[in-house]
């Protein structure tokens, strides 16, 4: 897989207030945004393990939320498992065993997974795109490769992220990169017909506008940006981590707009290098910290009670010291929270020096922002209430 709308109310004095419950003892911010004014509260929750080595590689990022984020699915890779947490509760409630091989089998490598109705759930790994059940049984495969598209001939591939919707007919969500013309497209499969369409997901040609790549004889590199593929709020959503365009989806895939905005607090893209080729792999590694620098966004989340999208966004700061093997020098982030209406269009902006980094898993719960966190190797959430 994995990153809504938004009820407000205007002061006679113009301050915008959002006010965050917490429940333990939390911290009450503010932050002046022009003539609005942001409260906002914070509270850090800790997931009891019950004893289950948890998973936290990768901030949980391989996970799924159930529709009414009343628990989420970690994929485990240390015994290829799923671990369910109760979110309600705040504890661990139980482990889904998944195959590697045979019948049943995943493949080593999970790539993503989202749940469907009636307790399935898909998971795309490296060898298989399919549904299965909590007790890990493959129920039906998706087939990109045999599938037609618009002109009648074989898929013949895989895309390299997908996601399952389960409303009126299956239909696949998939993100393919073509490498010649650096472009990005969003191909849907009618899992019942076989039927493959594909669309333009950049149209404005953003992504191909941030590739890096270096044929240096002794370092060969190529650094795309990192695309999102998400379906919030009713609607399919791409972007990618250096501009904060968004397009837009139905889930018929007719394409519906594009989202731009114009931030106060951040750029809203990245100043692309104009490099075709680095002549070496050291230069380009100092462009791509110079991209983090500048800005990196996070993908939409939808926030169904408040009606109103979230998306975290960050600036990077990197010191001088670089761990062995790194491609770039340890980094903090200053990181923000943008909030929408449930037309995208952007309400207000804050900083939350409370968080450390836009790149890890982060949804909405009853009104409120849950940001992964890392306490002493043990699963908890940064909740945002506002």
């Amino acid at each position: 897989m994995v990153l809504n709308q938004y009820n407000f109310k205007f002061m006679r004095y113009l301050i915008l207030i959002v006010i965050i419950g917490v429940s333990i003892a939390c911290q009450s911010k503010t932050s002046d945004l022009g003539d609005a004014e942001i409260a906002y509260s914070v509270d850090t929750v800790r997931i009891d393990s019950k004893g289950r080595l948890l998973d936290l590689k990768r901030s949980i990022l391989i996970s799924a939320l159930d529709e009414n984020s009343k628990s989420i699915l970690l994929f485990n890779e240390n015994d290829h498992s799923l671990d369910e947490i109760n979110l309600d509760q705040l504890e661990f409630s139980g482990t889904y065993p998944l195959e590697v091989e045979g019948p049943n089998g995943t493949g080593k490598n999970v790539n993503s997974i989202n749940l469907l109705k009636d307790g399935l759930l898909f998971i795309k790994s490296n060898v298989v795109s399919a549904i299965f059940n909590k007790e890990g049984k493959l129920l039906q495969r998706l087939d990109w490769r045999n599938s037609l598209d618009s002109s009648g001939q074989k898929y013949n591939d895989v895309p390299n992220t997908e996601f399952l919707l389960n409303s009126s007919g299956l239909r696949a969500f998939g993100l393919n990169y073509a490498s010649g013309s650096n472009k990005v497209f969003l191909d849907v499969l009618w899992v019942q017909d076989s039927i493959i369409k594909r669309f333009d997901a950049d149209p404005k040609d953003s992504y191909k506008s941030f590739i890096l790549k270096s044929e240096d004889p002794q370092y060969f590199a190529l650094m795309n940006p990192y695309v999102y593929l998400g379906y919030e709020g009713g609607v399919i959503t791409v972007g990618h981590e250096f501009s904060n365009e968004i397009t837009l989806w139905d889930s018929d895939g007719k394409f519906l707009k594009t989202v731009e905005y114009d931030p106060n607090l951040t750029p809203k893209r990245v100043k692309p290098s104009g490099i075709v080729d680095y002549p070496t792999a050291d230069l380009l590694f100092k462009d791509y910290q110079s991209y983090m620098e500048q800005v990196r966004f996070g993908p939409p989340v939808w926030d169904k009670v408040n009606q109103r999208y979230l998306r975290l966004s960050a600036i990077r700061k990197f010191s001088e010291s670089r761990e062995e093997g790194a491609l770039v020098p340890k980094n903090t982030a200053e990181v923000y929270l943008s909030i929408f209406d449930s037309d995208f269009n952007l309400i207000s902006e804050v900083y939350v020096p409370e968080l450390d980094l836009e790149s890890k898993k982060y949804f909405t719960k009853d009104g409120d922002l849950w940001v992964f966190q890392n306490l002493d190797d043990e699963l908890g959430f940064l909740v945002l209430s506002f």
